[in-house]
């Protein structure tokens, strides 16, 4: 909590740019076993998929759909490796997700609504 409210106050007198904004994590320890704070990029997670044949109690086969987490924690740079590793990360977030790469593309399509019949 006196973290949060650190950095609270810090936002609040510097100001983030509009649309970002904070991802922090901190580890579940005391404070004395937290090793510092680390501004970094977030990590990506990967997920492999799979599905189960399961039999139930009545005997009848069922299907379970779920997926393992694949975190990013052996790139040393990321929030989960930091975490991982007991520091607070804090990672400056924007939601824009567009792909910009595609988007002018996508204006050349000739995608019209009277063309739907």
């Amino acid at each position: 909590a006196l973290f949060a409210e650190l950095l609270t106050k810090n936002v609040l007198e510097k100001g983030l740019p509009f649309g970002t904004f904070l991802n922090v994590n901190i580890p579940d320890l005391p404070l004395k076993k937290i090793e510092g704070v680390r501004i970094c990029r977030q990590g990506t997670e990967l997920y492999s998929e799979y599905i189960d044949k399961r039999i139930d109690p009545r005997n009848r086969t069922y299907y379970w759909q779920g997926c393992d987490l694949q975190t990013s924690i052996n790139d040393l740079g990321t929030d989960d490796a930091f975490l991982c590793r007991n520091y607070i990360s804090i990672t400056p977030i924007k939601c824009d997700m567009t792909d910009y790469s595609v988007l002018e593309e996508l204006k050349g399509w000739e995608i019209n609504k009277k063309d739907c019949k």
